[in-house]
């Protein structure tokens, strides 16, 4: 393993390590997976749709970021602090592993936090109990020199924005939602709103990481979601990603699109058994002098 894996201080327990070689630009494979984009799966190929406005503004003017030695990322989503059975101590232990494994660049795939979704409350009881849910997100992010985190909001994230407007039932649009976080979270310079629903990072100026949270309720085959917004983009002139990361759905994935590897997070909620369905990834990208790169996926405890 160590000779594939460059990770530094990986806890010799854990679970698994994912080693994939690939092109930059990855091949095309037959993707017999098992699922075709069918009528089962309009709603979300129409929320990439009625978006994809949002998404080419965001791959024309991609979060561009240099990072010191190689590229390790940490990635997670819908952690939903605030709902009844949120693990807020994994994800303190998510984010402690992962800066004991050296990693200081964390990108948090949207609904970090619950919001008063379904609760008929008032104005003011809601803004405290999402205005509470912050305040705990914050602590769970630790505070370490020359560590960041890149949010992107998700549908919950977006719902809190609004109730913190004062709007009983959530509904915000996406720019108003970005400046209702950069406010509260104005205090944690080391947090940063890079979008709603989608964001594309360019790390070092040679790998594409897109980051989505989809609107719709279909999370049976993100390949072919991934495949459906890419291919779309790519007919647009924009590059294909290194790696399309989704939040949202709370299943942990690793699968092979046509284009690139896509990822699903997990999510930070227990089941009725007291586990959850997992949690994170912890990813390095390395470029080799052949032209190929190798991305290395580490599962956390």
């Amino acid at each position: 393993m160590s000779i594939y894996c460059y990770l530094d201080n990986i806890p010799e327990n854990s679970t698994k390590i994912y080693i994939i070689k690939t092109q930059k630009s990855f091949i095309k494979s037959d993707n017999k997976g098992g699922c075709s984009m069918s009528s089962r799966y309009n709603g979300t190929t129409k929320w990439l749709d009625t978006y994809y406005k949002q998404i080419e503004r965001q791959l024309r003017s991609p979060t561009s970021l240099e990072l010191d030695g190689n590229v390790i990322i940490s990635l997670s989503s819908d952690h939903h602090i605030g709902h009844v059975d949120c693990d807020e101590h994994l994800i303190r232990k998510y984010f402690s592993e992962a800066i004991g494994a050296g990693v200081r660049t964390h990108f948090l795939a949207g609904d970090v936090v619950e919001s008063a979704y379904n609760l008929r409350v008032s104005e003011e009881l809601g803004e405290a109990i999402v205005g509470e849910q912050v305040e705990k997100f914050k602590k769970c992010l630790p505070e370490v020199e020359n560590n960041r985190y890149y949010l992107l909001l998700g549908n919950h994230d977006i719902h809190a924005a609004g109730i913190l407007l004062g709007k009983e039932s959530g509904k915000i649009g996406w720019k108003d939602a970005e400046g209702v976080f950069r406010e509260v979270l104005e205090d944690r310079k080391d947090i940063e709103v890079i979008g709603v629903g989608f964001a594309r990072v360019g790390l070092n100026g040679e790998y594409i990481i897109d980051l989505l949270h989809p609107q719709g309720n279909n999370g049976g085959c993100i390949e072919k979601y991934a495949d459906y917004y890419i291919s779309k983009s790519i007919r647009k002139g924009y590059k294909a990603p290194n790696l399309s990361d989704f939040g949202h759905y709370h299943q942990k994935k690793l699968v092979r699109g046509n284009y690139c590897p896509v990822m699903q997070n997990g999510s930070a909620l227990k089941n009725r058994n007291g586990n959850g369905n997992g949690f994170g990834w912890i990813v390095e990208l390395r470029g080799e002098p052949n032209g190929k790169s190798t991305m290395v996926v580490y599962e956390p405890i």
